[in-house]
């Protein structure tokens, strides 16, 4: 399934313009926003991997997806496969984010990713590349107070 370009006419040009800032989303970012005009202001133009698109099934989800109308991202299997064993704490679509921001270094001067998830933010940030979360969910050994 292919979307078309979000935000049509803010980047003058063709593929060889250079974007200021792009936005990759995770599955999570879909499934927690809210408002979807928080992840359009956010950048220039917005992307998604066809790994995380298959996860969204949810017609929340896809409607999200329409709205925000992200470019898809094709992601090389035989990446992932490899990425998978250095990464072995990440999910294969987690691991196609990583895949999609190296692909985009080429076209975007500034990337950020939106994501939940703790383990993706902590490799992201290593690598220069801005995490943005939407929720964060508790952790399990955070005691409630009363």
């Amino acid at each position: 399934m292919r979307y078309p370009d979000n935000n049509e006419g803010r980047s003058k040009g063709g593929d060889s313009t250079v974007l200021e800032n792009c936005i990759i989303l995770d599955s999570s970012a879909i499934f927690h926003i809210r408002d979807p005009s928080t992840i359009i202001a956010l950048g220039e133009k917005i992307f998604i991997t066809d790994r995380i698109m298959r996860e969204l099934k949810d017609p929340r989800a896809l409607a999200i997806i329409d709205i925000l109308r992200p470019e898809v991202i094709e992601v090389d299997e035989k990446k992932i496969s490899e990425l998978v064993k250095k990464y072995k704490e990440l999910s294969e679509a987690d691991v196609s984010i990583i895949i999609c921001v190296e692909i985009l270094k080429k076209k975007c001067r500034r990337i950020t990713v939106v994501t939940d998830d703790i383990k993706l933010s902590k490799i992201l940030r290593r690598m220069g590349i801005n995490v943005v979360s939407i929720y964060f969910p508790p952790h399990k050994n955070v005691k409630k107070r009363s």
